[in-house]
């Protein structure tokens, strides 16, 4: 369900710096794919998150922020908006957000498909 959740957040937040390849995310996967601790889950998560929201482009920062805060408060059609002025300044988000959706995608099969297999052992 968290994975769902990524999923369906990363299709808005387009505004990405980091994508799967930057470095600090390899670990952060690696200890959330092996905890069982709600407690480090909710932080790494965070930690994950904190990365993908980074922004080195004042141009896009206060649109990407207006429509994660959009989001926050049920506005979906102004995040849409928001998210999408954010799109047409960088095109090469497009390129960045294709490939956390993916990798979000895989996850979320590889949870699925552990969860099948936990339900069989028991």
């Amino acid at each position: 369900m968290l994975v769902r959740t990524l999923i369906v957040f990363l299709l808005f937040s387009c505004s990405l710096k980091a994508d799967q390849n930057d470095a600090r995310l390899e670990d952060l996967f690696k200890i959330l794919s092996k905890t069982e601790s709600d407690v480090q889950i909710n932080e790494v998560t965070s930690s994950i998150w904190d990365i993908w929201h980074e922004t080195n482009d004042p141009s896009i920062e206060a649109d990407f922020y207006r429509g994660l805060e959009s989001m926050r408060t049920g506005d979906l059609l102004m995040a849409v908006a928001f998210f999408t002025r954010v799109i047409e300044k960088n095109r090469k988000i497009i390129k960045r957000y294709q490939a956390i959706v993916r990798t979000a995608v895989t996850l979320d099969a590889l949870m699925d498909s552990e969860n099948e297999e936990n339900y069989k052992i028991k």
